[in-house]
């Protein structure tokens, strides 16, 4: 099925960042009042009955005359009691020492409790979820890389359309002389694209990071007559500014020569969609009329009918 211009296509991390969902805050687990740890009493009442069988048992080996049995018995209870001793007065220690941080954990829940009502009662706020969508896709803008460079002098600029400098006026008008590049290229470190450069119609770049491939589509060249820019024949190059996090916007030349105006909209309303900034054009209120792609069919039919010649 053939899709319709204006062609505007969006890297994958924008658009998971202009879908991206806040994560609810946690509620705080209330916090018991501590209680100060209390020392253990040397004997307790389970103290008391190891004790007591310990001492009958060491008395009954005596009685049978098994002395060495009795001595072993009570030193290794001894030393079993011993032991207990110790865990519990390292326990208690422990205890001692995690007291102050359960008083200021106890103390510091309130607050806790307060930033959580706020923070629960902001994640339900729409203009929350647009201003953290606006922070993820302005983050991804950070990350473009991609470089463009003026193409020299020396090299043989590739033949642009006749639209070009019609639009360009309009581009420059609407979005001033610093935000517009023209004649520049893109280096390509893509093997299977066999080519190094790129060279798109324009290049929108401002300070936020933001780059989009500008590009006027004719559906045949005047001088070979051959289709160019049918469906699905730009999909590689698309793809590769994409992966670069720039945005790919395509006109057809007859949006272009036919409603200027309204393609300079088409981009102001875009731009303000991804980074907030406003253009007059976006107070337009026409839309810009949609237009079929074309296949190699249709494109030939065009070249034959003179489509572009007479349009001018």
């Amino acid at each position: 099925m053939l899709g319709y211009y204006p062609i505007i296509e969006f890297p994958f991390a924008i658009k998971l960042a202009q879908e991206a969902v806040l994560i609810p805050p946690v509620e705080p687990v209330a916090v018991p009042a501590p209680v100060y740890p209390v020392p253990p009493p040397a004997i307790t009442a389970a103290g008391m009955v190891y004790l007591s069988s310990l001492l009958l048992l060491g008395t009954w080996l005596l009685v049978l005359h098994l002395e060495p049995l009795a001595a072993l018995i009570v030193v290794s209870g001894g030393l079993g009691w011993w032991r207990v001793r110790r865990r519990v007065a390292k326990r208690h220690a422990q205890a001692l020492t995690s007291y102050p941080a359960d008083v200021s954990q106890y103390q510091a829940y309130p607050a806790m409790r307060v930033q959580y009502e706020h923070s629960l009662a902001a994640y339900h706020s729409p203009e929350t979820l647009r201003s953290y969508r606006a922070q993820q896709v302005a983050s991804v803008l950070a990350t473009v890389a991609a470089p463009f460079f003026p193409i020299p002098i020396a090299e043989q600029v590739p033949k642009q359309g006749r639209s070009e400098a019609y639009f360009l006026a309009f581009l420059r008008q609407h979005f001033g002389t610093t935000t517009i590049f023209i004649n520049h290229r893109v280096p390509v470190d893509d093997e299977r694209l066999k080519t190094k450069w790129y060279y798109p119609d324009f290049i929108y770049h401002d300070d936020s990071g933001l780059c989009i491939d500008i590009e006027i589509d004719e559906p045949y060249a005047l001088d070979s007559r051959k289709p160019i820019h049918c469906q699905g024949q730009d999909d590689y190059r698309n793809a590769f500014f994409l992966r670069k996090q720039w945005v790919v916007v395509r006109f057809s030349e007859a949006q272009v020569r036919q409603h200027p105006l309204l393609c300079c909209q088409e981009l102001a309303a875009l731009i303000f969609h991804l980074n907030g900034r406003h253009y007059a054009a976006r107070f337009y209120h026409d839309r810009l009329p949609r237009q079929p792609q074309w296949d190699q069919a249709e494109a030939r039919r065009r070249a034959r009918n003179n489509t572009r010649e007479l349009s001018a």
